[in-house]
């Protein structure tokens, strides 16, 4: 076997296996569009209260030493709270605090009831009431 003959058999056994990997993929991303279901304002509601909003909150708590009170709220994300040292905000990059998909501010409580240490944080969901079977919680 020749130089020309073993470098186009590695060429063809790469491009079989790219080719094997990119429709692995298409299947993949096929039945996850076909057989997992998309909740659209759930999945972002529980997309803000689990994900958007934790770095935001994280960031803050580095450099202040701790969360927003449940009094300063989500807008000690925008705005230094009075008497807050070390504030390197704002940590969202927005005009104001992200509302849920139903229009609604989300709730916020620090200390938390079920996270002590940490905070509370929840969407009030579809009905806009509090305590609700729909709300979008972060417990």
């Amino acid at each position: 076997m020749d130089g020309k003959t073993h470098k186009s058999s590695s060429i063809s056994w790469l491009s079989r296996a790219l080719l094997c990997v990119v429709l692995a993929g298409a299947v993949r991303h096929f039945l996850l569009l076909t057989y997992v279901p998309f909740d659209g304002p759930r999945d972002t509601s529980r997309s803000l209260v689990d994900n958007v909003m934790t770095t935001p909150l994280l960031s803050y708590k580095t450099s202040t030493g701790g969360f927003p009170t449940t009094a300063q709220g989500l807008r000690a994300l925008l705005i230094q709270p009075v008497g807050v040292a070390n504030w390197k905000g704002p940590y969202i990059l927005t005009n104001e605090v992200p509302k849920d998909p139903w229009g609604t501010t989300l709730q916020y409580l620090f200390p938390g009831i079920h996270h002590p240490d940490s905070y509370d944080l929840w969407s009030l969901g579809p009905d806009k009431m509090d305590g609700t079977a729909d709300d979008i919680v972060n417990w």
